[in-house]
């Protein structure tokens, strides 16, 4: 099995001007270990397909915020099968992947219905059904899945890795996966189901403390026995209202509103502050270990 961890490290060679000929760096592993720090700053944007000026404001943000690493929920592009709109994000991810690590979980434009796996191979070196991977960082433990397995085959593979990955010891364990499992804009199809059925209860079972995920173009937090649910407004994409019931949700925006956001992760406790296009505090919310979630908003 080759899982896919996608890093852009700060060296020419590494992210050349022919992006989709010459693959930027990528190791072909079923995990990784950064140096260890504590502790450890990183950022979350997600869906940055079909706005790049968005994408490159929030680029901007981030690096104020000198992220140990970046971390991006998926739909990169609009159309995965689409060559320019893939150098378009490469252009506007420059900045970032010139002085930090980007991990990447895949989202539906970006596998587009299939249409997509030629440029993704060509890119990531891996065929987008491997799609997991897993980094040790600190006292955290990032777990990317893939949302967009529609074989039963395929996403039985999936969950027998999450299974053994997620017994690591850590302090926090965190997965990043592009649809998510609740969401109070999101409409629940057949294919998402299997991420409410399947994948939740092994995220209960196995204590996971926070799910990053994106898709639903709609912030919001939410929290269902014990593990938090983070979904970002896009970074790029259409803004997308609520039209959903979550009974999970303990906030969301009131109006719907591009964010980015960014985390600070000690042995104790996850802090997060999450930002609108302008810069403004929108939100944050608070993880201690052994204690309740406290949110300001």
């Amino acid at each position: 099995m080759i899982a896919w961890i996608i890093m852009f490290f700060s060296s020419a060679a590494a992210f050349p001007a022919g992006f989709l000929g010459n693959c930027p760096t990528f190791l072909k592993a079923a995990s990784k270990t950064l140096p260890f720090k504590n502790p450890v700053r990183f950022s979350f944007i997600t869906d940055t397909h079909d706005g790049v000026a968005k994408t490159e404001t929030f680029v901007e943000q981030i690096l104020r915020t000198a992220p140990d690493f970046v971390i991006h929920g998926g739909d990169m592009v609009q159309h995965g099968r689409n060559p320019q709109e893939l150098e378009q994000f490469q252009s506007a991810m420059r900045p970032i992947v010139d002085q930090n690590p980007l991990f990447i979980a895949m989202g539906n434009h970006d596998v587009d219905r299939g249409r997509g796996t030629m440029h993704l191979m060509r890119i990531f070196g891996g065929h987008p059904r491997d799609a997991f991977y897993d980094v040790v960082t600190g006292p955290v433990h990032l777990i990317f899945l893939s949302s967009e397995l529609t074989r039963r085959t395929d996403q039985d593979r999936q969950i027998e890795w999450l299974k053994s990955t997620l017994q690591k010891a850590c302090h926090w364990r965190i997965v990043i996966l592009h649809r998510p499992p609740f969401s109070s804009a999101n409409v629940i199809t057949n294919h998402d189901r299997w991420l409410i059925d399947r994948l939740v209860p092994v995220f209960e079972a196995y204590k996971v403390d926070l799910v990053l995920s994106g898709h639903s173009h709609y912030a919001e937090h939410s929290r269902k026995n014990g593990v938090n649910y983070w979904v970002g407004g896009p970074a790029g994409g259409f803004l997308q209202g609520a039209f959903n019931v979550n009974p999970y949700s303990l906030w969301r925006v009131a109006h719907p509103l591009s964010t980015v956001t960014h985390f600070v992760a000690s042995e104790s406790e996850i802090s997060s502050t999450t930002t609108d296009l302008d810069g403004k505090e929108t939100y944050r919310f608070l993880l201690k270990k052994e204690s309740q979630v406290r949110v300001s908003y």
